[in-house]
């Protein structure tokens, strides 16, 4: 391990359990650590709120006094209609899955995540990249989780670029035979530099490459169940016969497009029960993979990369290498796109993780993802419309997560201009009347609640969890300001100014269960040949 740039005091590594154990299916899990943790600068937001409400009260005194009512009207209806056609595709996906539930089997009954095994005598080399920046609440529990997985031909490597006492916790994990421990004595690049340093130290031989963010805790299966996926090319592997008309489908399509990279799903479950914001963040990654990337997946829409729980081919990802973006993932899943390579999703690979358990962590979060996703949109808007390798369902999924977050900014100016325009001057356009309005508010309000309510159905959890949903809708009202605010930066000033700001972790768990547990429904549609 690299010297550190200064010397610092030896802190305890936490204590961790044998985490083959935890995967056991009634094993409880107090609480490990929860030490909250100051964040520099918090007031900026407080100054954001002021902001929008003096800026919505400007607008309704000038509305009100120059007669801009049909103004106002119409641009709620514009901005209406728009956030509309983002809600369609959320009802769209719970609908489905709706329908093929009650048109197939009524007794659905549940099957366990991961309980297919790949078994074949061809083990390829995997190298296991995790970057860390000031994690010693979890850092030991994710590397007692990768230095026990059941697949043998492996390497962990770990880029640190802490400043605290993680770098003491690291040196004893550099003397494991499994793990390498750079550590950078320098940030530059953030998370995708340091993913490159991890790339370069990787051994020859690896053929695939597994990413994991620092606060998760992959199961011991969680390689075999991502090479699976990239076996569909070899035809001496006895696999599974649940497994096979998938493996059909992903030949049929590896024939015209190669597979790439295989997304798994971020299990945002650990922390769960702390607090109301934990439960709605759970909600709502319940909700867009379980319902919504997986619809795509069946539809063949656009897919990419969500930064943690993903296996890449090595030769691809040795030529095309990280960026320095702060949304590394989805600018890499944009390129691979563009140049006709393909990105598959399955939710039955999942590795849990915590959830921010703070609303200050959560709009940090965000609205660091809105800028930049929105900045790298903008940057490949016209090659990705242009590639001749993309087909036009791809396409058109583009355009729907190009401007995703901007999804913030039409429901907040859409619904604060209907209020406006309803309430107070009672006015509308002369084709458009106020109960069309009101339907057209509620429909776009409903959509994300009712997708959310059927991911949870699917992994067995509404009745426990339904409180997540109403926790969700009040957290989505809450955010729409500075979602809206950091997608409008990303789009006008074309840079992030502030930089990156990370996310801390707690190390908590509250639950009992770190395996999803779904509706055989999941697996039929997902092990379908169609």
């Amino acid at each position: 391990m690299l010297k550190p740039r200064r010397e610092r005091n030896k802190a305890s590594s936490i204590a961790t359990r044998d985490l083959v154990e935890l995967f056991s299916e009634d094993v409880y899990i107090g609480d490990v650590r929860n030490t909250a943790l100051e964040l520099e600068g918090r007031e900026w937001w407080y100054n954001f709120i002021f902001l929008y409400l003096a800026g919505f009260t400007l607008i309704a005194l000038i509305a009100s006094r120059f007669n801009l009512a049909t103004v106002f009207s119409s641009l709620s209806l514009a901005c209406g209609v728009v956030f509309a056609a983002y809600a369609t595709k959320l009802y769209a996906a719970s609908l489905y899955f709706i329908a093929r539930g009650l048109l197939g089997d009524k007794k659905l009954g549940s099957l366990r995540s991961g309980r297919s095994k790949l078994s074949t005598e061809h083990s390829p080399f995997v190298s296991v990249h995790i970057p860390v920046y000031n994690e010693p609440r979890v850092v030991d529990r994710i590397l007692s989780a990768c230095t026990k997985l059941t697949y043998r031909n492996y390497e962990v490597i770990v880029v640190d670029d802490s400043t605290d006492e993680t770098t003491e916790i690291l040196r004893k994990w550099a003397k494991h035979p499994r793990v390498k421990v750079i550590h950078r004595p320098w940030r530059f690049g953030f998370k995708g530099e340091a993913l490159n340093e991890a790339l370069d130290a990787t051994d020859p031989r690896a053929e695939y490459i597994v990413v994991f963010d620092a606060d998760f805790i992959p199961p011991p299966d969680i390689i075999e169940s991502f090479l699976a996926y990239f076996k569909e090319n070899s035809r001496t592997a006895p696999y599974p016969a649940e497994l096979r008309p998938l493996l059909r489908r992903l030949r049929r399509e590896a024939s015209e497009r190669p597979l790439v990279a295989v997304q798994g799903y971020q299990y945002h479950i650990l922390n769960k029960d702390t607090n109301t914001v934990t439960r709605a963040v759970s909600t709502e990654y319940t909700a867009g993979y379980i319902v919504e990337r997986t619809f795509d997946e069946k539809l063949g829409l656009f897919k990419y990369l969500l930064g943690s729980v993903f296996m890449i081919r090595a030769d691809v990802l040795r030529r095309y290498r990280w960026s320095r973006s702060i949304t590394e993932d989805w600018e890499l899943s944009l390129r691979l796109y563009r140049d006709g390579y393909r990105i598959a999703f399955t939710p039955l690979i999942a590795a849990p993780a915590e959830c921010p358990d703070t609303v200050d962590k959560l709009i940090r979060q965000h609205v660091r993802w809105a800028i930049d996703s929105t900045l790298n949109a903008k940057k490949y808007f016209m090659e990705i419309l242009r590639s001749p390798h993309m087909t036009l369902r791809e396409k058109l999924s583009f355009l729907y997560f190009a401007y995703y977050y901007m999804q913030a900014f039409l429901f907040l100016l859409g619904n604060v201009c209907w209020l406006i325009a309803d309430l107070l001057l009672h006015t509308h356009p002369a084709f458009w009347s106020s109960k069309a309005g009101w339907i057209l508010l509620a429909y776009n309000l409903v959509a994300a609640p009712l997708m959310e309510s059927v991911g949870l159905w699917l992994e067995n959890r509404l009745r426990r969890d339904f409180r997540g949903v109403l926790a969700s809708f009040m957290l989505l009202l809450l955010l729409s300001p500075f979602i809206a605010y950091a997608s409008l930066k990303g789009i006008m000033l074309g840079r992030d100014v502030r930089g990156w700001a990370r996310t801390p972790k707690s190390g908590r768990i509250t639950e009992t269960r770190l395996k999803p547990i779904f509706k055989r429904l999941v697996y039929r549609l997902i092990y379908s040949e169609a």
